[in-house]
């Protein structure tokens, strides 16, 4: 007479080395064996290793997914929330710079670096100051150029799209000569003057670092220009070093 199926306590975590250490964590199962008698059936037993189950293995994959994307996200965030340099900018127009300012309107320098990826952005926001000031200010985009770099250096992107915006003159920095001047530090950093030369306001034109869209540095330079005053005389600035981005064209804005 063969044997009916036997009842066997089966343990669901890792293995223990005793059966006293199986029955706390067990549940019960009913398995096809063919053991001869509940001796080798339980020996059968201890041989037997249970796998992990799928569905807990796909919870625990999504589960490490999800925290390195937000691990990632707020190290994003914390990367575009944090200001550059704000330089040591000079509250009277440089006597020595090479640069032209107007003795009738405001004049506006903007300092940027080539490769710079925020740039794109503030040079979305000047064009957008341009066309609300109309005639009413001249504006300068003054590009780092270090000694030695390849042609293509002055061919990207922020470059040709500062030098299509209607009022704005483009100019490349030897070295940093006029940047040094002007106290500039950081990539999108950008001054406004009076027609006196007086200094009227230092900063950047974005919220945050490539962040394109309404910003106080804007709104503030607008209001200097529509009124000859405003409630601030300063914004942080968002952008990459001036002097410390990479010198080789390998890195050029796509």
């Amino acid at each position: 007479m063969s044997p009916g199926p036997i009842c066997l306590v089966v343990s669901t975590v890792p293995a223990p080395e005793d059966e006293e250490e199986l029955l706390p964590h067990a549940k019960r199962v009913v398995i096809e064996t063919g053991a001869q008698n509940a001796t080798q059936a339980h020996q059968h037993l201890l041989n037997v290793k249970i796998p992990v189950p799928r569905r807990f293995a796909m919870w625990a994959c999504a589960v490490l997914w999800m925290s390195a994307v937000i691990a990632g996200s707020a190290i994003l965030w914390r990367h575009s929330g944090t200001a550059g340099n704000p330089g040591k900018v000079p509250g009277q127009w440089p006597a020595t710079s090479t640069l032209h300012r107007s003795a009738n309107r405001q004049t506006l320098v903007m300092f940027a670096h080539p490769q710079c990826p925020c740039t794109r952005a503030s040079i979305g926001e000047l064009a957008l100051l341009m066309a609300r000031a109309g005639n009413g200010l001249d504006a300068h985009v003054v590009f780092f150029e270090p000694d030695g770099v390849a042609d293509d250096w002055k061919h990207t992107a922020s470059i040709e799209e500062a030098a299509g915006i209607p009022g704005v003159t483009v100019h490349f920095d030897k070295e940093g000569h006029e940047a040094r001047l002007f106290g500039a530090a950081t990539s999108g950093q950008t001054d406004l003057y009076d027609a006196h030369g007086r200094l009227q306001f230092a900063g950047g034109i974005t919220a945050a670092r490539g962040h394109a869209g309404d910003n106080v540095g804007r709104e503030t330079i607008v209001e200097w220009i529509s009124t000859g005053a405003a409630h601030q005389d300063n914004t942080p600035v968002f952008g990459c070093a001036l002097n410390d981005a990479p010198r080789t064209t390998a890195s050029l804005d796509p």
